[in-house]
């Protein structure tokens, strides 16, 4: 039966979403009581909406590591927030559709594991995920967070996750899933489906019964601060998103970190009048501040590639420059 569901499932979605509504819920064979107390076999007409909503117990992460342009040179793995296979309460059969924003299936199951980091797509942040990975942990012996995943999630073993750090260009990358019912505005399809941000976009509307989870909560935690991997900065991340940004090169429930760290120059320049006290700068989770030095004001300043050069001022004539100091950037 569980072969028969999982051929006939596929069909069933690709029907409810040329059609936009399903008039007669589909449902799972099984007389299996739900978490709801409901027997969830041989219901007939039974109406599923309102079941299956979202749940920390139903969300996790996917975990890989990319190069440059965002093409996985790991296994692909999705983790679970609370160590658990997520299912539906309704009996509504099951459709696993995950993959990377780029495109790339899930090839890695790993139902028990839970996020060393802690937390969910719900209620943890990038930020907090970011700077779980870039840190040395006593769970890696002291290594970075990022190596105890590749060794203990991604299957590497110690060399192949040094050699990975030792190349430039490798990122590793973070996004959420969520499993709930698939609705059409407040209509369940008889479908339970466990999928990433952009595939939730895809096939549902923010204004659907799950919209302020698949649209909202679950994009908005866990998303870019910067713009990497081809991905833009998302504008806001407050509130829902358009299915149209969800399934976009935009980076929301992702967050990302390179395995090298890399140098960029920061260059002061200073004009000798002017009401400008002082300015920061965000890059890359590292701030910068410049304050008044001597005679001269903060008039501008920027981070740029390393061999990149910059000369002139087309709006003081009156500047001076520090020569420029190396940062390290992660």
């Amino acid at each position: 039966m569980k072969k028969l569901i999982k051929r006939i499932v596929p069909i069933l979605l690709s029907v409810f979403m040329l059609f936009g509504v399903l008039d007669t819920p589909v449902y799972a064979s099984s007389t299996e009581e739900n978490s709801d107390g409901n027997n969830s076999g041989n219901q007939g007409s039974q109406d599923l909406s309102g079941k299956d909503g979202a749940s920390v117990q139903r969300s996790g992460f996917i975990i890989y590591v990319s190069d440059g342009s965002g093409h996985a040179v790991s296994k692909i793995v999705a983790i679970s927030s609370m160590g658990v296979e997520p299912h539906s309460s309704s009996g509504a059969p099951r459709i696993d559709m995950l993959y990377t924003t780029f495109g790339e299936a899930v090839n890695t199951f790993q139902w028990d594991t839970k996020p060393a980091w802690g937390g969910s797509p719900f209620t943890t942040t990038g930020t907090a995920i970011t700077a779980w990975l870039k840190n040395p942990q006593t769970l890696a012996n002291g290594n970075p967070g990022w190596y105890y995943v590749c060794t203990s999630i991604l299957g590497m073993s110690e060399d192949e996750a040094m050699a990975l750090a030792d190349k430039q260009e490798m990122y590793m990358n973070v996004e959420t899933w969520m499993g709930g019912g698939l609705y059409v505005g407040m209509t369940h399809t008889g479908v339970f489906l466990v999928a990433d941000s952009s595939t939730w976009g895809k096939y549902t509307q923010p204004n659907n019964r799950l919209g302020l989870y698949t649209h909202d909560k679950l994009v908005n935690g866990v998303a870019y601060r910067e713009s990497w991997l081809g991905l833009s900065v998302p504008s806001s991340l407050k509130g829902k998103h358009p299915s149209s940004e969800l399934t976009g090169m935009v980076g929301l429930g992702i967050s990302s970190i390179r395995l090298k760290p890399g140098d960029r120059q920061v260059i002061k320049c200073y004009y000798t009048a002017g009401k400008l006290d002082s300015t920061s700068y965000s890059f890359a989770d590292e701030s910068y501040e410049i304050k008044d030095e001597g005679s001269y004001k903060a008039k501008d300043w920027f981070v740029s590639e390393k061999k990149s050069n910059r000369s002139g001022d087309t709006e003081f004539s009156s500047f001076q420059s520090e020569l420029p100091s190396t940062r390290t950037y992660a």
